[in-house]
């Protein structure tokens, strides 16, 4: 194969397409290596990986039952195949399209920050971490092949022998996994108040320091949660979502709405019927019946901004919006319609008043 590759060249390279998916170790190997070597070819295979997950995004089958499809998941019947070679010449035209879903991705979406680090929670050593900063999201796949959308303002970190001894990460922050199967090395996410133990499966994890609650919400698969200090391990099956509280409460209330855990299911939009609770990784903010409080720290993440709110009625107000493409400005200008307030911004900093 040539050494050198155009961005359109790459979007038709079956083997770049598999790197992108996740789909062959052999080629996830070659294209990091290639990337690590020729940081020149990395901004173009960045281009045009953009572009692959984007058209594959947009041609994933929307299920019809309630569940909506994984950003992750392969269309083995979709013409994706077929249109790929016609992308080359609309290269640029998608690319502008693309924009739109990626926003948030920012530069640097597909590379990997390694860094050493000191010890985890459970004692062992950390490897390697994946950062997002505040109005950045990225996708990246893990030597195990897990495949991973890392939501704004988090921090992934992987054990020392992560994928040969074991398959463990530390999460701050939020992520959507694509794990997949290995009976001898069950995959383990690791957040401060509760452990996720995986078989093979799709499911997000919402665990940012300064919430007072731990969201999970399993698509396919099955996942059990194990809380510190305990051996009991808590199941969780498709099209539900477990909410652990922080702040304390019995671990043996399910279901409800107080107590250490609630067993609820997952949210649906009433748009078009998407998952509520894995809608971000496509670039999608939805709000359904959230205070202004709750939403200004999602904002802050999404914008990288501050919110100060001056009044404490203003905190109370509650919103329902989708989102996908605005921008700060025009997100509190269409929330002004729901309830009036006043807001200015100087900077990466909004003040709200009544």
């Amino acid at each position: 194969m040539p050494m050198e590759y155009t961005t359109e060249e790459l979007i038709i390279n079956d083997s770049f397409i598999n790197y992108c998916l996740g789909r062959n170790a052999e080629d996830i190997l070659f294209w990091e290596e290639m990337a690590h070597a020729r940081p020149d070819l990395a901004l173009r295979m960045q281009e045009a990986a953009e572009i692959v997950l984007g058209l594959h995004i947009m041609l994933q089958r929307e299920a019809r039952d309630g569940m909506d499809e994984s950003p992750f998941e392969t269309e083995r019947r979709s013409p994706f195949r077929r249109i790929l070679p016609y992308a080359a010449a609309v290269a640029a035209a998608a690319l502008v399209g693309w924009l739109v879903w990626g926003m948030t991705v920012r530069h640097g979406g597909m590379q990997q920050d390694m860094a050493a680090l000191g010890k985890g929670t459970n004692g062992k050593e950390i490897a390697h971490t994946y950062v997002t900063q505040r109005g950045e999201r990225r996708f990246f796949v893990l030597p195990d092949s897990t495949r991973i959308y890392l939501g704004a303002g988090s921090e992934l970190r992987l054990a020392e022998g992560f994928a040969a001894s074991n398959r463990e990460v530390h999460l701050s922050g939020e992520a959507l996994f694509d794990v997949p199967a290995h009976a001898e090395l069950p995959f383990i996410v690791h957040s401060q108040g509760q452990d996720v133990n995986v078989l093979g499966t799709l499911f997000n994890v919402k665990a940012y320091p300064e919430e007072a609650v731990i969201e999970t919400s399993l698509i396919r698969g099955k996942v059990e949660l194990v809380l510190p200090g305990s051996t009991r391990r808590w199941p969780l099956m498709p099209n539900q979502k477990m909410i652990v509280n922080r702040m304390g409460g019995d671990p043996g209330i399910i279901g409800g709405k107080s107590g250490k855990l609630v067993l609820l299911p997952l949210s649906y939009s009433a748009k078009d019927s998407a998952v509520i609770e894995t809608v971000w990784a496509k670039g999608r903010l939805e709000i359904v019946n959230e205070s202004f409080a709750d939403i200004r720290k999602e904002l802050e993440r999404w914008y990288n901004v501050n919110i100060e709110i001056k009044d404490k009625a203003v905190e109370g107000y509650t919103f329902t919006a989708t989102f996908t493409h605005e921008d700060i400005g025009e997100i509190l200008k269409i929330l002004q319609q729901t309830y009036y307030f006043n807001y200015e911004i100087s900077g990466n900093k909004i003040t709200i008043t009544k």
